[in-house]
């Protein structure tokens, strides 16, 4: 069976479809839907194909887009960006609120997201893996202001701790 998603040039499909839509880079399109995940977002520009007997797939698979923004963002010098991006996507898809530090469910629950988060950027920006890594741990670790959830990237409580934290292992 014939994958659409994988088919050659494929970054040149979203390339295409994000320009269509009035963005000048996957990088822009992504920053206005903040809260949405990549899974929605690949949704959103895909055409869904036949790929035999009534068998539908998409064009845009949510890792191909990944993969775009993880390269975009290194040759802008907007890794931290990005990262702080795909982390408020990831606390949004596994979380409601920040936990309380004595619910070990819900502790458990954003290791796991935050593990998600590191494992996404540092499988195609190794380089990374032990920023991610060390910013999981400070982020799982942190005692976060009652009621902070971020909303974007640009959350002054997340910004703050990436300039404190990300820099200091990633030299």
């Amino acid at each position: 069976m014939r994958i659409p998603a994988w088919e050659p040039q494929w970054e040149s499909r979203i390339a295409e479809r994000v320009s269509a839509l009035g963005f000048s880079s996957l990088l822009n399109f992504v920053a206005s839907k903040p809260n949405a995940s990549l899974i929605d977002l690949a949704k959103h520009l895909s055409i869904s194909v036949e790929v035999e007997d009534g068998v539908r797939a998409n064009d845009i698979a949510a890792v191909q887009m990944l993969w775009m923004l993880l390269d975009q963002a290194k040759s802008t010098g907007t890794v931290e960006r990005i990262a702080r991006d795909l982390l408020v996507r990831k606390l949004n898809e596994y979380m409601t609120s920040w936990p309380d530090p004595g619910d070990l469910r819900a502790k458990k629950r954003l290791g796991s997201c935050l593990a998600n988060w590191s494992s996404s950027i540092s499988s195609h920006l190794p380089e990374y893996s032990d920023v991610t890594m060390h910013m999981g741990r400070i982020l799982l670790d942190e005692h976060m202001p009652e009621g902070w959830f971020p909303i974007d990237a640009l959350d002054p409580v997340l910004i703050d701790l990436f300039h404190r934290h990300w820099h200091s292992t990633n030299k």
